[in-house]
């Protein structure tokens, strides 16, 4: 059963939050070179403005320690 099927916008259109090692965190805006990790997982998020999304972002970020998260639009 299809749960939930989108296109993303381009990593150029996105932004990458980095946590590492005692909490020091990076912010990249895209474009991001090409990796060959696995995603492990996803949310979606609707979000009045992308402040919104990259304040999420941080939320999730604190929970998960030592991570990368990416946040990017639904491509229309």
């Amino acid at each position: 059963m299809l749960i939930l099927a989108e296109r993303l916008a381009p990593s150029s259109k996105g932004t990458r939050l980095a946590s590492g090692q005692k909490g020091k965190r990076t912010w990249t805006d895209g474009p991001f070179a090409e990796s060959k990790e696995l995603i492990a997982g996803f949310s979606v998020l609707n979000v009045p403005s992308r402040a919104e999304a990259l304040a999420w972002a941080e939320r999730y970020a604190a929970i998960l320690g030592d991570n990368e998260v990416d946040v990017r639009e639904f491509e229309q």
